[in-house]
């Protein structure tokens, strides 16, 4: 059957909603005025922020309300007007390029000797493939046998390892959440936790047997 004929108005459109419904935490970091490893310590509790940090983080949540009433309202009108597609029969699945990508990163990580890594959960937008932006982070969970003393020195290292695996500077930044076998078994369990969504939507790139 013939492909729908591109529409970049609409592409476009939903480009923004997605990254909007889900911006990366580099993205919001940005908004704050801090790095994104500020925020990764304040969600874990390692640190807390100032009162202008908080102020800026509600301005951001007030102005992304605005953006996406702005968008929803789009979308109701594009959708009101949106003609039926036909289907058409989808192409052979082949590992995506984010997961080609993905997949060296975790080599690195594991070959870095940094800890001793358990699993790695490759997840977030790159990893549904569908839902991407060329914005949007490469994001990743890494089980360590051990919680490390210093975590931000870790994630800091698993980093590194991954890029220098990938030979090539990565086309969006790296966000690894570092946690032990016991922080994972329990978080993903807790309704609206980010581990959670990482465990039931994401894809384990490897796991030690």
């Amino acid at each position: 059957m013939a492909e729908p004929p591109a529409d970049a108005d609409l592409t476009h459109l939903i480009i923004l909603a997605s990254d909007a419904f889900a911006p990366s935490q580099a993205e919001l970091a940005s908004e704050v005025g801090v790095q994104p490893l500020a925020i990764t310590t304040w969600r874990r509790g390692r640190s807390r922020p100032t009162r202008q940090h908080l102020s800026n983080m509600a301005r951001a949540l007030e102005k992304r309300a605005e953006r996406l009433a702005s968008l929803a309202e789009r979308l109701h009108e594009r959708a009101a007007t949106q003609a039926p597609l036909t289907r058409r029969r989808s192409a052979a699945t082949q590992p995506s390029r984010d997961l080609a990508l993905a997949r060296r990163m975790v080599r690195g990580m594991v070959r870095s000797g940094t800890e001793v890594v358990l699993r790695v959960v490759f997840y977030g937008s790159r990893a549904r493939a569908s839902a991407a932006s060329p914005r949007s982070d490469y994001d990743f969970v890494v089980v360590l046998k051990d919680c490390p003393a210093d975590i931000e020195r870790v994630e800091q290292e698993l980093k590194d390892a991954a890029r220098t695996a990938l030979g090539e500077p990565p086309t969006a930044a790296l966000d690894i959440w570092v946690c032990d076998l016991d922080e994972w078994n329990t978080a993903r369990t807790l309704p609206g936790h980010p581990l959670r969504t990482a465990h039931s939507e994401g894809v384990v790139l490897y796991e030690r047997v």
